[in-house]
């Protein structure tokens, strides 16, 4: 492990995973990601729904929603690695 770092994030769920993948988009190299487990995504954010529905009743939300989707669908092309993402569609 690294022993300094310009910004340590703790916890290796979807929102610590999200920040140092966003920081590294930004040109930061000096990112930390603390984890207590083994695995990434092994606590309660790995267990959430996964459904990422295009109906909000903001156009803020409307625009965060869209910018999700478009984020996984090409997070394999930019990074080399499959986040399991598939559009699929749903009724409501």
């Amino acid at each position: 492990m690294t022993r300094q770092a310009g910004t340590v994030i703790v916890g290796g769920g979807i929102w610590g995973l999200s920040t140092a993948y966003h920081l590294a988009r930004a040109g930061r190299t000096d990112v930390q990601v603390l984890e207590r487990n083994d695995e990434l995504f092994d606590e309660t954010t790995s267990q959430a729904a996964g459904l990422v529905g295009q109906i909000r009743a903001t156009p803020l939300m409307r625009r965060a929603v869209r910018y999700a989707i478009d984020l996984f669908a090409g997070f394999e092309r930019e990074t080399g690695h499959d986040p399991g993402f598939r559009q699929v569609g749903s009724l409501l």
